[in-house]
């Protein structure tokens, strides 16, 4: 069997496990229904689930839609906790928890070593699986919030649906059809991630639909083979740095293009040089840049006289280099678990504070609802509170539109027309209104921390844990969406404007069609987008359709692209078609680094 199939079969017994279970604390699959005799842990995920069905309905439009969305991230969530398990196991970060030997009776080396301290509990269903399994996510939830209780999608079904869902997951590695290595591979959560949510994907393409703001992570999901990912985070990063470090060791090591042989770039300090990838997916960019970077902190100890603690290395690059955004809660798990895992691999005892890469998959409450929560003494003055309320807004729709959403850009928009405003009265002999106007000049720096408690505020002005837990997200996707990188690479999603659906046609071309018509293909206004994140001297490395080159529809994206960058490289694979591993995945692409 295919590993498609192994991940189907997985995915349905998860799903039917958590909806055994919200039916049998009375969610069912069109209302909520009183229960009696619920016992503790129940009564309280009963509480919790309504709390969050209750904000997803407010994203959705409806009470089914919210469940089934819920189940969805229930569903995923216990997915990748169990997968995310094998890769560490395979990796030996600790005992085996989830693969199951014959010299442990059949059981996993930690479930053996839990029971000799747990006798009681041989008698236990299944000797106490569930159990086991709940204590071993509270040992990983130290180090890893998604193994937390408190974690937004935590939950548990019974001792044999979890069973059934760990044989399954030890199938894999025993098909004779795939590699028996398979967990050890850098980018078997990416392949999961894809294999788990392609059943989606081809029911929309059948269905004929358009694509909606909320199908565009199904619909556009193509995997980024990783020589191309090696091609271009090489030829950006890798070059970026041999522009500040011409004589390094790194051009030796990697395969950089036109690698400079003298300094063209003031040096700045590994710490400072910044990363995203605005569609990051499962992380497959981020991933292998991880290995880059490590490579740069190295050769700064050992050549330029650095003092970088060496076991410190993982952390300071999570937490200064990489960032990342995608709309898909659970493919962020994915990257923020893979960099976990890479983190660990290099310094078992590690500890990461937090990530960088997010999920723009919140629901932000009507800001109505945020405002009564700032003290009268902690008021933004007028002018910020107007643009608060605008801003407030435009971020509602970042759980539709992610990385596309511009709050720098809009924010500096109207700054201007403000400015405009002020200028005209004066020059009308205005100059009261003029005089009295605070200057604009450090509004930026009182805007952005006074929208950030407005996040804050909205979330934790309420009782739901569900809110409470976005808080960060919500917060920190404010921070990155702001920032300027150094380097924005990506494979973006691929979508024509004649599919997209009617509000995801007018966010596009209410904020990309004008000046330049970056409207006519999602790739477009993701080029567009990380010209926007990068600062004046950084690098875009991106791999999408070479149909930008020639067709009649992009060529304002082609007149942009030869006024505001160079091209530094580019490779077109045109008509040329790669078949990936066997996977059915063909390759018909360019890909380049814009600087």
């Amino acid at each position: 069997m295919k590993l498609q199939g192994h991940v189907d079969s997985i995915r349905q017994l998860i799903k039917n496990g958590i909806s055994n279970y919200l039916d049998r604390i009375g969610i069912k699959q069109n209302e909520i229904k009183q229960v009696s005799n619920l016992i503790g842990e129940e009564e309280t995920l009963r509480v919790k689930i309504t709390g969050i069905i209750e904000n997803l309905t407010g994203e959705t439009g409806s009470f089914v839609l919210a469940r089934e969305k819920a189940l969805d991230e229930f569903s995923f969530t216990l997915f990748n906790r169990i997968a995310a398990i094998k890769v560490m196991e395979a990796h030996i970060l600790f005992p085996e928890i989830i693969t199951k030997k014959a010299e442990n009776g059949g059981r996993s080396f930690s479930h053996k070593a839990w029971l000799e301290k747990n006798e009681a509990r041989r008698n236990d269903e299944l000797e106490g699986l569930r159990d086991f399994i709940r204590f071993e996510f509270k040992q990983l939830s130290e180090e890893i919030n998604l193994y937390s209780n408190d974690y937004p999608y935590d939950i548990l079904p019974t001792s044999f649906e979890i069973n059934s869902v760990i044989e399954a997951f030890n199938a894999i590695e025993k098909d004779g059809d795939i590699d028996p290595d398979i967990w050890e591979s850098d980018d078997v959560l990416g392949w999961l991630y894809e294999s788990y949510n392609n059943y989606k994907k081809e029911a929309h393409k059948d269905s004929g639909e358009k694509t909606e703001y909320n199908k565009v992570s199904i619909q556009s999901q193509v995997y980024t083979p990783r020589w191309v990912v090696k091609f271009l985070v090489d030829n950006s990063l890798g070059k970026l740095y041999l522009e500040m470090y011409p004589d390094s060791v790194i051009k030796n090591k990697y395969k950089i293009a036109n690698a400079p042989k003298k300094r063209v770039r003031d040096t700045k300090p590994v710490t400072e040089i910044k990363m995203i990838d605005p569609a990051c997916g499962s992380g497959n960019f981020l991933l292998y840049a991880f290995d880059l970077f490590h490579d740069l902190y190295a050769d700064q100890i050992e050549n330029y006289g650095e003092n970088y603690d060496e076991s410190d290395i993982p952390r300071l690059i999570i937490e200064n280099n990489l960032y990342g955004i995608d709309l898909d809660d659970r493919a962020v798990q994915l990257a923020q678990i893979g960099l976990y895992i890479k983190a660990k691999r290099k310094s078992r005892s590690i500890h990461i504070d937090h990530f960088n890469v997010v999920s723009s998959d919140f629901y932000l409450p009507p800001f109505s609802e945020a405002l009564p929560f700032y003290k009268d003494d902690e008021m933004p003055d007028q002018d910020v509170l107007n643009l608060l309320k605008e801003m407030w807004s435009e971020l509602q729709k970042a759980h539709k539109f992610g990385s596309l959403l511009r709050p720098e850009e809009k924010f500096n928009e109207r700054i201007e027309k403000l400015r405009s405003k002020m200028v005209n009265k004066h020059l009308q002999g205005d100059l009261f209104v003029f005089a009295e106007t605070k200057s604009l000049g450090d509004y930026k720096d009182k805007f952005f921390p006074a929208l950030e408690q407005a996040f804050a505020c909205g979330y934790y002005g309420g009782d739901k844990s569900f809110l409470r837990n976005k808080t960060s997200d919500s917060i920190r996707y404010l921070s990155i969406i702001s920032q300027k990188y150094d380097i924005a690479t990506a494979n973006p999603p691929y979508t024509d404007s004649g599919d997209f659906g009617p509000e995801l046609k007018m966010f596009i071309e209410n904020n990309y069609k004008k000046p330049y018509k970056f409207n006519t293909n999602l790739y477009a206004a993701f080029i567009k987008r990380c010209y926007e994140l990068t600062d004046e001297s950084g690098y875009i490395s991106l791999i999408h359709p070479h149909t930008f080159m020639f067709i009649q529809s992009f060529e304002d994206v082609r007149k942009f692209m030869i006024k505001h960058t160079h091209v530094d490289l580019m490779v077109d694979y045109g008509l040329d078609r790669v078949n990936l591993f066997g996977t059915g995945i063909l390759l018909d692409a360019t890909w380049y680094i814009l600087s």
